[in-house]
């Protein structure tokens, strides 16, 4: 299993986020207590966190509507 850890805006939706990672079997939990906001995300294969990057991307520019 690989893991990492990454920041994400306050307004990014967790559960959509972990909608669109189960698909790539990609398992998310958000760290608690921590400012900026992490996540944690475990998967087999590095390929999934380079798609997982992308989702994410795609999402903070919906948020800013670009």
């Amino acid at each position: 299993m690989l893991n990492i850890s990454f920041e994400i805006p306050d307004n990014l939706d967790l559960a959509k986020l972990n909608e669109q990672a189960q698909e790539l079997n990609v398992t998310l939990e958000e760290v608690p207590g921590t400012y900026p906001r992490l996540l944690t995300a475990t998967a087999l294969y590095a390929e999934a966190f380079y798609r997982l990057g992308g989702i994410v991307a795609l999402e903070i520019l919906v948020q800013q509507n670009i």
